[in-house]
């Protein structure tokens, strides 16, 4: 495979970050509309946002790094330009306050993450969008833990002081939730909704099985990243009963 050159990464200029933010604003514009009804912005993950956010990453000594406040400038004030031109109320943050993906490695998160909660919770948002500690992309939960617990400096992993933050802000949480424990938080107040990624690829009906209290199919993670040429599997065809019933449905259209 022939090696493909790349630009090294450089810190973003200040006409960066603006243009950067005028492209987020353009793009929430456009799904409206294109008739969606609000956008999220992804600041977890080890994505752009949630690289300005973690202190081993954000090395910048101007108005965009240094402390806790600045750390969050980049990303509040997207969060206030794509507002101003969609409303507040059809905009949602994703955040993972304990995530590790892409080696955002960052310390003192209760306090970081705590203020970007306090600010975000100002902002009259639809929502924000949390990632529960215990989910990671690659690690195992013993592993993430053990990271977490050198990373956390003894602070309890959990999204509860977060949640008080947002205050009145509906707050929304994902990552290792299934039929026996999604609804739990929600009765007891510590969330308002339950996301679900992988479950939901591999059932397309998931919120009528999780209504009717029927199995759900476990989803297959060499099926995540396609196209392939055989969409359906793993989505809406799991067995060989129903391989074999979407390969008859098919054969009137390869008549044709």
């Amino acid at each position: 495979m022939p090696v493909v050159s790349f630009e090294a990464p450089k810190p973003m200029t200040l006409a960066d970050i603006e243009a950067t933010q005028d492209d987020f604003v353009n793009a929430a514009v456009a799904a409206r509309l294109g008739g969606c009804d609000g956008v999220e912005l992804h600041g977890g993950n080890g994505y752009l946002f949630d690289q300005f956010l973690h202190s081993n990453i954000n090395l910048r000594d101007d108005d965009y790094g240094g402390t806790i406040e600045k750390r969050c400038r980049f990303l509040l004030e997207t969060v206030d330009k794509v507002s101003q031109a969609v409303g507040s109320g059809r905009l949602g943050v994703r955040l993972t306050p304990f995530g590790l993906f892409n080696q955002t490695l960052g310390t003192d998160r209760v306090r970081q993450w705590t203020y970007l909660c306090q600010e975000l919770g100002k902002r009259k948002l639809a929502y924000v969008h949390l990632i529960e500690p215990r989910f990671d992309e690659f690690k195992s939960a013993s592993e993430k833990a053990l990271a977490l617990g050198d990373l956390s400096a003894g602070n309890e992993m959990s999204l509860a002081p977060f949640r008080e933050a947002l205050g009145s802000t509906k707050v929304i949480v994902a990552g290792g939730y299934g039929p026996d424990n999604f609804s739990q938080g929600i009765e007891s107040g510590a969330h308002d909704l339950v996301a679900f990624g992988r479950f939901f690829v591999s059932n397309p009906d998931l919120v009528e099985r999780l209504r009717q209290e029927l199995p759900l199919y476990k989803w297959d993670r060499s099926r995540f990243y396609g196209p392939f040429p055989d969409n359906e599997i793993g989505y809406t065809v799991h067995t060989k009963r129903e391989l074999a019933s979407s390969l008859d449905g098919l054969k009137p259209q390869l008549a044709d």
